[in-house]
């Protein structure tokens, strides 16, 4: 099974992102996806799950009535002293804070005076992506978004050679489940509710209270078991 996954580019998401980038053989970080202002692209949480606290980069002002990419959306930049005094109010007590905080302050000063949203988060995806030690290869598909999403997908995959697609749990509300066997790949939804109870904060927020091992740990046991053949 060579599987691929795909998303769009998150500001320092939750651990069910990461999960998809696990599993991956080919992760494709979204680089034409429509920027929409709910969708987590500049922001993320922090605290716990009983006190979440809403966590993210300035935009500058668009026009959203030209339903811009993400690659079009500017911030406001020198955001990182912002960023930072929330973090550590809401998690300077946390066990593994002191792990996490140095690396918080470095990864968003690399990139506090820039100001393109995708260019940003993807820096910082490979922060993360380097600090849980992942080995998907990522890539970010040129091939430019229809008005068919699964048509796109199939493609993105076969491109790859890849036989799996891991979608989100929310695929089941729009993908054309039936054109994947017809095209010789199969589908597979991640199963993340309980991790979502569990952790729907920030990446950071998850290392501060259980750890960069703890973390990994989360990931590995979730990784899809191999099929015997």
């Amino acid at each position: 099974m060579k599987l691929y996954s795909a998303h769009q580019s998150s500001f320092l998401p939750w651990i069910g992102f990461w999960d998809k980038v696990n599993q991956s053989e080919i992760f494709d970080l979204g680089i034409y996806d429509q920027f929409t202002a709910d969708t987590w692209q500049n922001y993320t949480y922090i605290g716990d799950k009983t006190a979440k606290m809403k966590w993210g980069l300035p935009l500058a002002k668009y026009d959203q009535s030209t339903h811009p990419s993400i690659k079009q959306i500017k911030v406001i930049p020198d955001f990182s002293d912002g960023l930072l005094t929330a973090f550590f109010q809401r998690h300077n007590s946390d066990k593994f804070f002191n792990t996490i905080f140095p690396l918080l302050e470095n990864w968003l000063y690399s990139v506090d005076k820039l100001n393109n949203l995708w260019e940003i988060n993807n820096i910082l995806f490979q922060r993360v992506y380097e600090v849980l030690d992942l080995s998907a290869i990522v890539v970010s598909s040129p091939k430019l978004p229809t008005a068919e999403p699964t048509n796109d997908i199939i493609d993105c995959a076969s491109m790859y050679k890849c036989d799996s697609y891991y979608s989100g749990p929310h695929g089941k509300y729009y993908l054309k489940e039936q054109l994947f066997p017809k095209n010789h790949i199969k589908l597979i939804y991640q199963d993340s509710e309980e991790m979502y109870h569990k952790y729907p904060v920030s990446i950071v927020s998850t290392i501060s209270s259980i750890g960069i091992f703890e973390t990994k740990k989360i990931l590995l046991e979730n990784k899809l078991k191999p099929e015997k053949k």
